[in-house]
């Protein structure tokens, strides 16, 4: 499965469950969405620090 980066966003939970980075385990603030194909897109969640390195 081959993602491709499509944007950043800030991420705020509502749900009041915490959501953790994907890379560090830190508190998640970041959602980056990934096009994987067929109109599937993919989600990941990051903490700022995280997002600047591993999203380009």
């Amino acid at each position: 499965m081959e993602k491709v980066f499509s944007t950043l966003r800030s991420f705020i939970d509502n749900s009041g469950k915490t959501k953790f980075c994907i890379t560090c385990g830190g508190m998640a603030t970041q959602e980056a969405l990934f096009d994987v194909g067929d109109g599937v897109t993919l989600i990941e969640k990051y903490c700022d620090t995280c997002a600047k390195k591993e999203v380009h």
